[in-house]
């Protein structure tokens, strides 16, 4: 059996800002970074310990798993990299990745739709996203897929419809239950995921429903909300869902 954190990032430029106003892979606001912190603050005053925590390569995402990282090692953060002394730290590996405190970028977990250029009023046309090489600098702590040599990680011909999302969510789906059926009986452990509204909203209804709708509107989870699932090979099950303790009633968005 696993326990899985759902966590949604936190509040990005797109969603502060207009449908016609939106990037293809926006940064987070300010109100954005105050959740990212606040979030990785409860985390560590909670006690809760991952065996396994995951990341969209998205890079709202990304920033709102900085805070997570840098609380584990005991590092401030700045703009998503981990600071001591006023300076940006680089890690000591040889491949430049920090992996000492397990983040690692599952390409599987990114929103519906993929990185695109444009909005409802024109063409969406696909677009590259951040690099490897990109992640290595603004990201060093975060481990990208080993099959990730070079260029962005979107691999996707165009904007990914709902439909076609399925399939992603289910071998994500099936991936935990996997690792569920790795884990020996007597024991259990937590697997802590970034991701996304609408993934998120798609993943869970593949796990709990077999639906292929939304299990709810999307923008009804709120950034940084918890949702939380045990996974056993057999079957998931909802244990709490878009859970906002960390966050002040001012500092609620979605």
């Amino acid at each position: 059996m696993i326990e899985v954190w759902l966590v949604r990032h936190a509040q990005s430029q797109n969603n502060a800002a207009g449908e016609t106003e939106r990037q293809p892979d926006p940064a987070l606001t300010d109100l954005g970074h105050w959740q990212a912190a606040a979030l990785a603050q409860y985390l560590c005053e909670s006690g809760n310990s991952f065996a396994r925590k995951s990341v969209s390569a998205f890079r709202r995402a990304l920033q709102t798993a900085a805070p997570l990282n840098a609380g584990e090692t005991g590092r401030a953060v700045e703009n998503g990299r981990a600071v001591e002394n006023g300076r940006a730290v680089e890690n000591g590996s040889p491949s430049g990745v920090a992996r000492a405190a397990g983040f690692e970028i599952w390409r599987e977990i990114h929103e519906v739709g993929g990185c695109y250029l444009g909005h409802a009023e024109q063409p969406l046309q696909a677009v590259p996203g951040l690099s490897r090489e990109e992640v290595q600098v603004e990201f060093p702590w975060a481990a990208p897929p080993a099959d990730w040599t070079s260029g962005g990680w979107n691999r996707l011909p165009g904007h990914e419809t709902r439909q076609q999302a399925i399939p992603r969510a289910d071998l994500v789906r099936q991936t935990l239950q996997q690792a569920a059926a790795d884990v020996p009986t007597s024991e259990s452990s937590r697997w802590l995921l970034v991701s996304h509204g609408e993934f998120i909203a798609l993943l869970l209804s593949r796990c709990l429903t077999g639906g292929e709708d939304y299990f709810v509107r999307p923008r009804s989870l709120y950034n940084t909300s918890i949702t939380k699932l045990v996974v056993t090979p057999q079957q998931c099950r909802l244990l709490e869902f878009n859970q906002i303790a960390h966050l002040s009633p001012a500092a609620i968005s979605s």
